[in-house]
């Protein structure tokens, strides 16, 4: 039987773990892509997918290849980054 993922539980753990990479609440995080707190959580939640232009930010805020989202453990918390 074929492995299936949801999507949507991928994007919302790379979500999460971009958020926390910069030590950010879903508050902050929402105001650097100009969205609300409740849009991130829907998003943490995978009861949304990010739009179009919320990845294009996604990526470039974050200096992401335009895949990652998407892969399973795409955004892997490190410690060692630079802050935004």
């Amino acid at each position: 039987m074929p492995n299936n993922i949801d999507i949507r539980s991928i994007v919302a753990a790379n979500v999460i773990a971009l958020r926390k990479s910069k030590n950010l609440t879903q508050q902050e995080f929402g105001k650097l892509l100009s969205l609300g707190k409740t849009t991130i959580s829907q998003w943490e939640n995978a009861s949304k997918l990010p739009n179009a232009t919320s990845i294009n930010k996604l990526i470039e805020m974050f200096d992401l290849n335009s895949e990652t989202l998407f892969k399973v453990d795409g955004i892997r918390l490190d410690t060692n980054r630079e802050e935004i």
